[in-house]
C-alpha cells in the first residue's frame, strides 16, 4: 500500500514538471529566435561568445579581437553561450538558449521548494505558472535574451532558499554548502550583482535570532574562503593577464557606476526617480499579477501556518531590501528581475492559504 502511494506521488510529480516543461516551452523557448540580436549587451554578448568559441581562451572575453573593454562580468554566461553554439550552431537561438534554459531552471526551481519543503504541490505549480506569465520576466534582457540576468536570478533564487533551509534546519552543512555554490556561479555570472541579496539574508537573520550563530559557525568561515578562492582566483588571473581589469572594475561594476546616475540619465531623466521599480512592476512588468499581489499580502497577517508565515516574512524582507538597493544607484529596466521568482512564491503561498481560509470557514 505504502508502495502504491509512493508511485503515485512521483506519477503526479511527473506529470506537474511536463506540465511546467510544457508551458515553458510556449513561453520560452518557442520562436527564440525570431527576433534579431538586440544592440548592446546582447550582441556584444553574442560577439564574445562567437570569439571565444574560435580563440579558445575561457578567461578572457575578446571583443574585435582584443579583450572587451566595456564588458567587465566574469564568463560564465559566455561559457554556456559557446557550448550552446557548438550544439545549435552560430545564431540566435544558440545566443538566446542558456538565458531561457536557466529560466525554467528556476520555475522548477521554486516548484520543487513548494513541493519539498512546504509540500504544496500545487501552488508550485501555480508559482511557475505566475513566473512564466510576468511580463518583465520574459521582456528584454531576461528570460528570452542573450543577457546575464536569467542565468543570475536562477543562482539568487537558489541562493534565497538554500538560505532559507540552512536557517530552518539547524544550519545543516549541505545547505550551506548549496549556498556558497549558488553565490559562487552568481558572481560569476555578473560580478557584485551576485551579492546583492545577502544583505537581506543577514537581516533576516538578525530578526530571526541565529546571527550569532552563524557567525560562531567555523563551516560559514570555511566557506567563505572557498568563495574568496574561487572567486578572487578569477580575478586575479584575470588582472594578470590584462593589467589594469580590476581598476576598470572597480570604476564600471562596482560603487562608482552604483551611484553614477549620468548613463541612466542619457536616455531616461525618469530613472532618477526612486520608485521607479515599483512603478515599472505595477504599471506594466508585473502584469497581470501586480493587482492581485497586495491581496496575497495581506493572508501574512492572517496565517496560521508557521511555516507559512516564516517564509513570507524571509521573502518580504529579502525582497524589500533588494528592491531598496537597487532602487538608490543607476537604475536599468532589468535590474528587478531577481524579484520576479520571490513574488511568485509569495502570490503561490497566497493563494493557498485562500484556500485553506475557505476550507476553514466552510
Amino acid at each position: 500500500m505504502l508502495q502504491k502511494s509512493v508511485q503515485q506521488q512521483h506519477l503526479k510529480t511527473i506529470l506537474f514538471v511536463f506540465a511546467i516543461s510544457f508551458m515553458a516551452y510556449f513561453q520560452l523557448f518557442y520562436k527564440l529566435d525570431e527576433l534579431t540580436l538586440r544592440k548592446w549587451d546582447e550582441g556584444k554578448n553574442a560577439v564574445s561568445a562567437y570569439e571565444m568559441l574560435h580563440n579558445n581562451n575561457l578567461l578572457v572575453r575578446y571583443y574585435e579581437g582584443k579583450p572587451d573593454d566595456w564588458g567587465f562580468k566574469p564568463p560564465l554566461l559566455t561559457w554556456h553561450q559557446v557550448l550552446s553554439m557548438k550544439v545549435f550552431g552560430v545564431n540566435e537561438f544558440a545566443v538566446r538558449f542558456p538565458s531561457a534554459l536557466y529560466a525554467y531552471f528556476t520555475a522548477l526551481l521554486i516548484f520543487f521548494f513548494f513541493k519539498d519543503e512546504l509540500k504544496f504541490p500545487y501552488a508550485g505549480l501555480l508559482a511557475s505558472f505566475v513566473l512564466l506569465t510576468s511580463v518583465g520576466y520574459l521582456e528584454r534582457h531576461i528570460a528570452k535574451t542573450g543577457d546575464h540576468d536569467s542565468m543570475l536570478t536562477f543562482f539568487l533564487t537558489l541562493q534565497t532558499l538554500s538560505f532559507f533551509k540552512y536557517l530552518r534546519y539547524n544550519r545543516q552543512t549541505k545547505y550551506l554548502l548549496l549556498f556558497t555554490f549558488s553565490l559562487i556561479l552568481a558572481s560569476l555570472t555578473k560580478g557584485i550583482a551576485g551579492l546583492f541579496l545577502i544583505p537581506g539574508f543577514i537581516l533576516y537573520a538578525a530578526f530571526d535570532k541565529k546571527f550569532l550563530q552563524i557567525i560562531s559557525d567555523h563551516r560559514v568561515y570555511l566557506c567563505l574562503l572557498l568563495f574568496v578562492f574561487v572567486i578572487g582566483g578569477y580575478y586575479g588571473l584575470r588582472e594578470a593577464d590584462s593589467p589594469g581589469y580590476l581598476k576598470s572594475v572597480w570604476e564600471n561594476e562596482l560603487l562608482p557606476r552604483y551611484i553614477d546616475q549620468s548613463e541612466a540619465e542619457s536616455y531616461a531623466k525618469h530613472h532618477k526617480d526612486y520608485f521607479y521599480y515599483v512603478k515599472n512592476l505595477w504599471n506594466k512588468r508585473l502584469k497581470p499579477w501586480a493587482y492581485i499581489l497586495p491581496l496575497f499580502l495581506m493572508t501574512l497577517f492572517f496565517t496560521r501556518t508557521k511555516e507559512i508565515k516564516s517564509i513570507y516574512l524571509y521573502l518580504l524582507l529579502v525582497g524589500l531590501t533588494y528592491l531598496v538597493i537597487i532602487s538608490a544607484g543607476t537604475k536599468n529596466l532589468w535590474y528587478d528581475a531577481p524579484l520576479y521568482p520571490i513574488i511568485a512564491i509569495i502570490i503561490a503561498a497566497g493563494t493557498w492559504q485562500l484556500f485553506t481560509f475557505i476550507e476553514v470557514g466552510s
